[in-house]
C-alpha cells in the first residue's frame, strides 16, 4: 500500500466491545443487548432510583405494543412515532392532556398519517399512546432517561477510553485519512486524542458550535473524525438546541453531566435516521463528509460493523459514493469468514477484500499486511 493512498478506518459496536479496558461482565453493548441494559438498571441501586420503577414499567408496554423482542429499533421507532404525533397536535411540543389524548386516538386519519393502515399496529399504537403518563407522558421523555442510563452503563462498562488494540490500526493512518465511528462511546475519541490525530481540524466543516480538547492534547497527524449516530460527549446548547457542542476532556478536567447544554445528542436505533441526516445541521454534515470519504478512499477498514440492517439510505449512499472507484477492503469481525457476511460487504463497498481478523485484539497480535 502506498502511504498517499486515502483510507477510511470505520468502526462499529463490535469495536468497543471488543477494547482493552471493559467491565469482564457488563461489556459495552451490541444493538441486541440495549433491552438488557434496561433490565440491569431495575435491578440496582441506582441515583436515578426513584424513576426507575416507572422507566421499567414502560418499556415493558412499549417493547410489547411495538412487537421489538427482538428489535429494539421498532420500539425506538414507533416511540419516535408518538413524538411527532404529539408535535403535530400541539406544536409547542408539550406533552398532551388528557381531552388531546383522546382526541389523537379518536383520529383515524392522524393515526394512519403515521402509522399506516393495519388495524392490529393502529391498536396496538392507540395502546401505547394512553399509556403515556405521569413522567412519561411524552415518549420523549422515557428515550432521554434512557440515554442517561445508557451514558452510566458505559461508565461502568469501559474503564478506560485509551486501547492499545485500536491504535495498532492508527498506525495506518496519513494526514487527510479519515476514521469513522457508530459508536456512542468515546474510546475512539481518547484514542485518538492521545496518539494527536484530533485537532480544530478534525472537526472542521461539520456544523459544531464549539470543540474542547483536554488542555494537555499535541496534535501530529489530524484526521477527519466522523460520528455518525452522535456521542455521549455531544450536547445541545442551552439556549438553543439546533446548536452542538463538542467536549473532549480529561478524567482529571471533570465535565458537568450537562455543560452549556441539557441533553446528549445522539441518534438512537430506529429506522426513521433519515430525518435526522436531513434536517439537522450536525448530522448532515457528517452525512455530506462521509460521502466525500467514500468517494476518495482506496482503503476500508471495517472494525466491528455491520451494515446489513435497516439503514437503507445510509446503505445506498454507501453505493453510490463507492460506485467510481474499487477498494481494497480489510475486515475485522467475528462474521470474518461467513459468506454472506463477507459478500455483502464486498458489494457495498465495491472492494475486493485483502485480508481479515477476528477480533481487534487479534489484529493488535497480528497485524494486516497491507497489500502493496
Amino acid at each position: 500500500m502506498k502511504l498517499e493512498n486515502k483510507k477510511i478506518f470505520i468502526f462499529g459496536a463490535g469495536a468497543s466491545r471488543g477494547a482493552q479496558y471493559t467491565h469482564p461482565i457488563y461489556k459495552p453493548p451490541l444493538l441486541k443487548d440495549l433491552h438488557e441494559i434496561l433490565y440491569f438498571f431495575e435491578k440496582m441501586e441506582h441515583p436515578r432510583r426513584l424513576n426507575t420503577t416507572q422507566f421499567y414499567n414502560y418499556h415493558l408496554t412499549a417493547k410489547e405494543l411495538s412487537d421489538s423482542e427482538n428489535d429494539i429499533e421498532k420500539m425506538f421507532t414507533d416511540l419516535l412515532l408518538i413524538d411527532l404525533l404529539f408535535r403535530e397536535v400541539n406544536i409547542a411540543a408539550v406533552s398532551p392532556n388528557d381531552i388531546e389524548i383522546k382526541s389523537i386516538i379518536a383520529n383515524r386519519s392522524l393515526l394512519e398519517k403515521y402509522f399506516g393502515f393495519d388495524e392490529e399496529r393502529i391498536e396496538k399504537m392507540k395502546m401505547l399512546i394512553k399509556a403515556s403518563s405521569g413522567i412519561f407522558s411524552n415518549p420523549k421523555n422515557f428515550t432521554t432517561f434512557f440515554i442517561k442510563y445508557l451514558n452510566d452503563y458505559l461508565n461502568l462498562s469501559i474503564y478506560n477510553s485509551y486501547c492499545d488494540y485500536h491504535a495498532s490500526l492508527f498506525k495506518y493512518i496519513e494526514f487527510n485519512d479519515t476514521v469513522v465511528s457508530f459508536n456512542y462511546d468515546q474510546i475512539l475519541d481518547f484514542t485518538l486524542n492521545s496518539l494527536g490525530h484530533l485537532d480544530h481540524k478534525s472537526f472542521e466543516n461539520l456544523n459544531f458550535e464549539s470543540v474542547r480538547f483536554p488542555s494537555h492534547s499535541k496534535p501530529k497527524i489530524p484526521i477527519k473524525f466522523l460520528k455518525m449516530h452522535g456521542s455521549l460527549n455531544w450536547y445541545q446548547d442551552i439556549h438553543n438546541h439546533s446548536l452542538i457542542h463538542y467536549f473532549l476532556v480529561s478524567e482529571a478536567e471533570s465535565l458537568p453531566e450537562s455543560p452549556d447544554g441539557s441533553p446528549f445528542t445522539i441518534i438512537l436505533p430506529h429506522h426513521l435516521k433519515n430525518i435526522f441526516y436531513r434536517t439537522n445541521r450536525v448530522f448532515k454534515a457528517h452525512i455530506e463528509s462521509f460521502k466525500i470519504a467514500l468517494q476518495e478512499a482506496e482503503i476500508i477498514f471495517l472494525v466491528g460493523k455491520s451494515f446489513m440492517n435497516s439503514d437503507n439510505e445510509l446503505n445506498n449512499l454507501i453505493i453510490e459514493s463507492c460506485s467510481s472507484k474499487k477498494k481494497t477492503l480489510y475486515i475485522i469481525d467475528p462474521l470474518e469468514k461467513d459468506y454472506k457476511f463477507t459478500e455483502y460487504h464486498k458489494n457495498l463497498f465495491n472492494a475486493e477484500i485483502y485480508d481479515t481478523r477476528k477480533t481487534i485484539f487479534q489484529h493488535y497480535l497480528e497485524p494486516f499486511s497491507l497489500v502493496k
